[in-house]
């Protein structure tokens, strides 16, 4: 129970939106989509990866690792009140439920159908949403959400 509420307290702190004047998230087709960067914090050695440059420094600031190292990555197109699964490597899945108007998502993250983190978001459009410090391999475990 302890490590839950520690997770719950680590979750709010590090749910970080940027660019919050970016406008919220609905499409004119009624279909968002939804795209997941699975990122380890870590303080050894990785080389730098293109793929990541546009939040590595937001998250060595926020996080305070010298290296990111990019996992993996998953997409997902959902109705703006539609609910969908991401799955990402290593057994990671991330569960969204889109709350229509405003952006609004509850979003889930597990690993092998054991909770990791669970919260409420709301995105906007191009503005990542960082969900972490998952302790893993020496460092932590991040998912940069975003809606493009």
């Amino acid at each position: 129970m302890k490590v839950i509420s520690k997770m719950v307290n680590v979750a709010a702190w590090l749910v970080v939106a940027w660019f919050m004047l970016a406008p919220p998230v609905h499409a004119d087709d009624g279909m968002v989509t939804l795209q997941a960067l699975m990122i380890q914090a870590q303080n050894e050695s990785a080389p730098i990866d293109r793929r990541l440059e546009k939040v590595e420094y937001k998250l060595r600031r926020v996080f305070g690792f010298q290296f990111y190292r990019y996992v993996g990555e998953g997409s997902l197109a959902l109705p703006s009140r539609g609910d969908g699964t991401i799955s990402l490597p290593d057994g990671h899945r991330l569960q969204i439920r889109l709350g229509g108007r405003g952006g609004h998502a509850e979003v889930r993250w597990s690993r092998n159908n054991e909770p990791l983190l669970s919260t409420s978001v709301a995105l906007s459009r191009n503005a990542p949403i960082v969900l972490g410090g998952i302790p893993a391999n020496g460092g932590k475990l991040i998912l940069v959400l975003t809606a493009p």
